[in-house]
């Protein structure tokens, strides 16, 4: 895992992706799924309408 204090590390980058019951938030390089304090990113509902990149 790339260890976030070093300088020379890239900052990880997200894409989403859907998954059978929804969408999955995952690491570009790693394709695992992103981590928000511990959980997984993953089945999560998507509504063009509500998401934060329709503003």
């Amino acid at each position: 895992m790339p260890d976030p204090n070093n300088a020379d590390t890239p900052a990880p980058e997200y894409d989403m992706r859907p998954d059978a019951e929804g969408w999955t938030v995952y690491d570009t390089a790693t394709g695992e799924p992103a981590r928000v304090n511990g959980v997984p990113q993953t089945r999560l509902a998507f509504s063009m309408r509500t998401s934060w990149c329709m503003r």
